[in-house]
């Protein structure tokens, strides 16, 4: 699969790139919309990934023509905007059948987020994990606390979702897990559910800021009590509301 990203700035291919390439995807950026749509029909993209704010009189073109190429079904088409972009021009999106529209003032784990969402939700990527991933909210009683192995700085943060094959966490400061490699083994790490803590240790699968950890080790009843507790989360919601 080849991603197409128009924008100025390398960020979004920085952002998206990781993902798409890591689905089996090739990641193709062009800062010039004009030369981008030149190159449509011989690049063929399954997806598109377009900033409409450094191109706003472009992006309609653009998306037209790859329509004419692919259908909503066939290529996918997500638009970045920013404070140019109008409801009028929401409305105009939705008539060309783009995909989805993600406000680009965001962190880059959210950016990533909501592109990987509507890419699964319309067939495009594939979520291989076996288990099923929980993204925590306000009401959920669940944090996760790493011991930094060469610092020995206890790291705070984010569970962006959890499941029982492993956690993607976003540190309150980012810059003091950036030397952390990937396949590093974090041998304390400590997961609160509810009143209960568990302690284990983890692979880094990836490290983008984001760090997306596989668990190595836990403990016996650890998978059990995880379980339990994303399956009661409709519960948790509606004591929420009460």
């Amino acid at each position: 699969m080849i991603l197409l990203v128009v924008a100025r700035e390398t960020r979004l291919v920085d952002v998206l790139s990781g993902y798409f390439t890591s689905q089996g995807g090739n990641a193709v950026h062009y800062r010039n919309p004009i030369k981008a749509m030149d190159n449509l029909e011989e690049i063929q993209p399954d997806a598109v990934a377009f900033f409409t704010q450094d191109f706003p009189r472009h992006w309609k073109p653009f998306v037209r023509y790859y329509r004419n190429l692919k259908s909503k079904e066939t290529g996918l088409c997500v638009l970045f905007t920013g404070n140019l972009f109008t409801e009028d021009e929401a409305a105009k999106s939705q008539l060309l059948e783009v995909n989805g529209l993600i406000p680009y003032d965001q962190d880059d784990h959210l950016l990533s987020d909501s592109f990987q969402e509507i890419s699964q939700r319309y067939g495009f990527l594939e979520d291989k994990r076996q288990y099923r991933r929980y993204a925590p909210r306000q009401y959920d009683n669940i944090s996760f606390i790493l011991n930094h192995p060469d610092t020995f700085t206890l790291v705070t943060g984010t569970i962006l979702d959890i499941s029982q094959d492993g956690v993607r966490f976003f540190p309150d400061s980012p810059d003091k897990t950036v030397d952390l490699k990937e396949n590093r083994i974090l041998q304390d790490c400590s997961l609160q559910i509810e009143s209960e803590i568990f302690t284990f240790s983890a692979r880094i699968f990836r490290n983008n800021k984001v760090l997306s950890l596989i668990y190595t080790d836990t403990p016996v009843n650890f998978k059990e009590a995880l379980s339990a507790f994303i399956s009661t989360a409709p519960d948790r919601a509606v004591s929420a509301l009460n």
